[in-house]
């Protein structure tokens, strides 16, 4: 059974002027006859006023971020889908190019790492370092994959 948070509140409260009068504590007759039904409309009206202003309950908070995570998955997911392009990059000829042209950066223009090429023709594959880690790179699966991509063409 699922019940609003204003209802519990008013409910318990009514309880609780109830039990004063058994213990003594009540003010006078009429405030303490009236004070359940006063709280129960004052908190249906602040429930209201909070709902008009802009505010949300935490329930539609949680619901809200329970929504947003889903959304952030889905989006997640179609990315990982796109990025297994049947048309792109083969992974033996970024290798035939690294050993070849690497020291020129050639097969990060090949793989869309634009900037990274330019950086390999003027340091010469960064003084041979970036050539030989890249050409291992290329020989391991995964290694070094295209821009935008997780994986090469089969």
């Amino acid at each position: 059974m699922k019940t609003k948070p204003s209802f519990l509140f008013a409910l318990l409260t009514s309880f609780l002027f109830s039990l004063l009068p058994a213990l003594g504590h009540a003010a006078s007759n009429s405030a303490a006859a009236q004070a359940p039904s006063m709280q129960v409309a004052q908190t249906s009206t602040e429930h209201t006023a909070f709902k008009k202003q802009g505010k949300s309950s935490f329930k539609e908070r949680l619901m809200q971020h329970v929504a947003k995570k889903q959304v952030k998955q889905s989006h997640k997911a179609a990315k990982h889908q796109k990025s297994h392009v049947p048309g792109g990059k083969s992974q033996i000829i970024a290798l035939i190019l690294c050993l070849l042209l690497g020291y020129l950066g050639v097969h990060r223009f090949y793989l869309g790492y634009t900037g990274l090429g330019v950086l390999y023709i003027f340091t010469l594959g960064l003084f041979g370092i970036g050539w030989l880690i890249d050409t291992i790179l290329l020989i391991i699966p995964r290694g070094l994959t295209p821009k935008g991509q997780d994986s090469y063409r089969d």
